[in-house]
């Protein structure tokens, strides 16, 4: 036995990497092991049991998780992961090899490769697309994980931190609590490529050439796959400012004499300064663009999307900050779960805070740097000036999320874990550490404690209660039931305080019982691993597969017969959206609301002005979701009929619509559905037209109640051939849809005497149509939607989406690619050729 295990470790000390490798993904399969069981799921779409048309029929099994509002499923908060991510990856899946470029299922249709949140090529994507799709999702869990924790942990390799630090550092950031909180979004496709970049970075400045600028293009590219721009951007940004940092460490020798010697002959310190880091700054750019260039088959699309929306306009994304109060949950998790966990996932541990301080009684350049760093980057998050101020108005910042920079806080505190834990490794601690350590540690203690008494957030004589919680012996009681805010209170600060006197504990005996060094690094990473899961399991919780299905019940049976007619869902007095978007791309329904980012501009305003005003985001009265929340009202109906929406489904128990021109046609057990009479068919023939000025006046007048539009249509120029106005004649002919696909519909039609055809679909760049299989222009009337102008005459009429930008992204991404690859190669073959000769001209000497 003693054999076995000298053998082992002497194996793990000479292939450092491989070990934290296979531990990394022990420790991450462990995570989600009960979502990895046979029948099992890591998710929350138990979730959809609480909205019609299935909380008739939920299975009693499913957990009730809050008492008021009462809410069912495993963790309300993964509301987005269940009704829009996965349904994409899902609509991904089913529709590959072929790449979808269009999804006809929400809104009036909308760009779907384009939104980037799709995430098609991100590598976290590929296991839904090969794997039993509910399992596949725990596979995907763990692989995040082990890419976070696996970056993190090079990276301080790279920083020449010991296996015991680095390993530390790679756990606080695969596991600490804001990228387990995020893991289902897909911001976590790009929050574990943070440190990789860095590390690629690292590379760049220890060795700028073609291997290690191919090597950050790759990564670049990678994270863009990701599908969230934003974290892209701060991503990068953080990349940048690493960069720079590093070069300038790592030649500062030779920058201070140049910049000294450019001074003294009068010249320039700046070009001294570029010609000293030239090198790596060339190498740097030029992977910068190359990884983005190999992204282009994503950014070109996305781009052009965000130029047809109001987003960047619409949504104040620098303006939203996290409550200051919520600093409390950088030392107790779950202390506010009321609040949105996602913005106020601030736990790294105890131990890794007191190992930070340890770090900085060090106060090494890269150090300092990188605690302010991640300082800077809380401040702003918890909206403090002038931080928030000055990083929310900086350009880039100011069309970002800055609440999301908790990922750059999350990664310093992990790196400064690690180079705490070096410093105790690595020799017997210094006597000055041990007061330091002592001090932190017992105001770690207390703070919390403090705290929680001054704002009478509990009160002792639910510690029994709190103390059974805490330990496991019963479940935390749920936010609503009686008592349950003091309990889960003064449970939290029981944990905290076990955890930090653990802590606390350790590091006394290292400090002055000379505790060894291997047990010592043994015990503070078992501590550090125990921690963080119990802060996290649970998150994202695992769940039969029984749960996460739901049955197609009557009432969807009833709108799968209406197709391709819109429906809607009218939000409930007390409850969840019902059918929430985008849950119908599941059933293959079309939703005419939707939520999927950027939104044309077209459509966004006049749903918001017309149909459904904006809601709030978190705290804050900005608007963040103005697509689901619909009343119905008679102008809301007018849009709703010109969009093709005959169906109204209803939560059970409802009161009817307020509008009286709807009718019942269906009473089920699961849902009420009113049919609206006025709906017009997806697809019509118009042969008059009022042409108006400008898209205002357009959006206007396709609201008025004067608006006809099965005999004109608005358009604000001139189509040739139309009559003024309404026509007093017979009917212009009939159309109906013979193909409605995703990205091909085909229509046969009929005109009596020159007509405008209107398809009921979003008019947006990349569409392009025939008429008997002659090109034809498309024309975008009635404000947003597609018209064709057709002859006297029987005719076949067919859409066809292929952009444009879709075309050049693939193209340039293609050229990238051959380019990185063929100096990838070149390179690699050189650095061979040049070791061969130095080789033999060794052998030679």
């Amino acid at each position: 036995m003693y054999r076995i295990a000298s053998g082992l470790l002497s194996w793990a000390r000479q292939r450092p990497k491989l070990t934290a490798l296979i531990l990394y993904a022990f420790l991450a399969i462990l995570f989600f092991s009960p979502g990895l069981l046979p029948g099992h799921t890591t998710s929350g779409a138990d979730y959809l049991w609480n909205a019609a048309p299935w909380n008739t029929v939920r299975p009693k099994s499913v957990p009730q998780v809050s008492f008021n509002p009462p809410l069912f499923g495993s963790n309300d908060q993964l509301v987005d992961p269940v009704t829009v991510f996965g349904p994409f990856l899902e609509y991904t899946r089913s529709q590959l090899p072929h790449i979808p470029l269009w999804d006809p299922y929400i809104m009036a249709g909308t760009p779907y490769l384009a939104d980037m949140q799709s995430a098609v090529f991100s590598p976290f994507s590929i296991p839904a697309y090969v794997l039993p799709f509910w399992w596949s999702l725990s596979v995907i869990a763990v692989l995040k994980l082990l890419v976070a924790a696996m970056g993190a942990f090079l990276l301080a390799r790279a920083l020449r931190m010991r296996f015991a630090g680095a390993f530390v550092a790679g756990t606080v950031f695969g596991f600490g609590l804001f990228m387990v909180a995020w893991l289902p979004w897909p911001l976590a496709n790009v929050f574990p490529f943070i440190p990789w970049l860095l590390l690629a970075s690292e590379r760049v400045v220890q060795r700028p050439g073609a291997i290690s600028g191919a090597g950050l293009a790759v990564v670049v590219a990678l994270q863009f796959f990701g599908g969230h721009p934003e974290s892209s951007f701060q991503a990068l940004f953080a990349t940048g400012a690493f960069f720079v940092l590093r070069v300038l460490q790592s030649r500062g020798g030779g920058v201070v004499k140049s910049m000294k010697a450019a001074a003294h002959q009068g010249r320039s310190r700046l070009a001294a300064l570029g010609r000293t880091t030239r090198g790596p700054l060339i190498t740097f750019i030029l992977a910068l663009v190359a990884g983005t260039a190999l992204a282009a088959i994503v950014i070109v699309p996305f781009l052009e999307l965000l130029h047809n929306s109001n987003d960047l306009s619409a949504r104040p994304r620098s303006g939203v900050y996290v409550q200051p109060k919520y600093f409390l949950a950088t030392l107790l998790p779950g202390y506010y779960p009321t609040a949105f966990e996602i913005e106020t996932a601030f736990y790294a541990g105890a131990l890794p805070l007191i190992l930070s301080v340890i770090a900085l009684l060090r106060p090494r350049v890269e150090r300092v740097a990188v605690a302010g760093f991640a300082a800077v980057s809380l401040l702003v998050v918890l909206g403090i000036q002038p931080f928030f101020g000055i990083v929310g108005h900086a350009p880039g910042f100011d069309l970002t999320y800055v609440s999301r920079l908790t990922i750059l806080y999350l990664l310093g505190v992990a790196l400064l874990a690690g180079w705490g834990l070096d410093d105790l490794v690595r020799r017997r601690p210094v006597k000055a550490v041990a007061p330091v350590t002592g001090i932190v540690t017992a105001g770690l203690l207390i703070l919390p404690v403090i705290v929680v008494i001054a704002s009478h957030g509990t009160s002792i004589r639910f510690l029994g209660h709190a103390l059974r919680a805490a330990f496991g012996f019963i479940a935390w009681p749920k936010p609503g039931m009686h008592n349950a805010l003091p309990v889960i209170h003064l449970a939290g600060l029981i944990v905290w305080v076990v955890v930090a006197s653990a802590a606390g504990v350790l590091l006394y005996l290292r400090m002055r019982r000379g505790l060894a060094t291997w047990l010592f690094a043994v015990l503070a990473v078992v501590l550090v691993v125990g921690d963080l899961f119990q802060a996290g399991m649970g998150e994202n919780p695992a769940i039969p597969d029984s749960h996460a299905e739901q049955p197609i019940t009557p009432a969807i049976r009833f709108l799968e017969e209406q197709r391709p007619a819109r429906y809607v869902a009218v939000t409930p007095t007390v409850g969840v959206n019902p059918l929430p978007p985008d849950v119908n791309i599941n059933y293959g329904l079309y939703d005419a609301r939707g939520y999927d980012y950027p939104v044309d501009k077209h459509f966004a305003l006049l749903w918001t002005r017309y149909v459904a005003g904006p809601t709030p985001l978190l705290w804050l009265d900005t608007p963040a979701v103005p697509l689901l929340n619909l009343e119905l009202d008679p102008t809301a109906l007018r849009v709703l009929s010109l969009l093709g929406v005959r169906d109204i489904l209803q939560q059970k128990g409802q009161p009817p619509p307020t509008v009286t021109d709807l009718r019942a046609v269906y009473r089920g057990p699961d849902a009420t559905i009113y049919a609206n009479d006025d709906a017009l068919p997806r697809v019509w023939l118009v042969d008059g037209e009022d042409v108006v000025r400008g898209e205002d006046a357009a959006l206007t007048q396709v609201v008025s109640a004067r608006f006809d539009p099965r005999k004109v249509v608005i358009t604000e120029t001139r189509l040739r051939g139309l009559s003024q106005g309404a026509s007093e004649g017979s009917s212009p002919g009939e159309a109906h849809l013979s193909r409605y696909g995703a990205e091909q519909v085909t229509i046969e039609a009929h005109a009596n005497r020159l007509s405008e055809l209107v398809l009921s679909d979003l008019c947006y760049p990349g569409w392009h149509a025939t008429v008997d299989g002659h090109p034809a222009r498309i024309d975008r009337v009635d404000y947003l939607l597609r018209g064709v102008t057709l002859p006297p005459g029987t005719h076949r009429v067919e859409f066809s989406y292929d952009p444009a930008s879709f075309r050049i992204g693939w193209v340039v991404s293609l050229v990238a690619l051959l380019t990185v690859a063929g100096m990838t190669i070149f390179a690699v073959r050189r650095r061979r050729r040049g070791s061969l000769v130095r080789s033999h001209a060794h052998r030679r000497s």
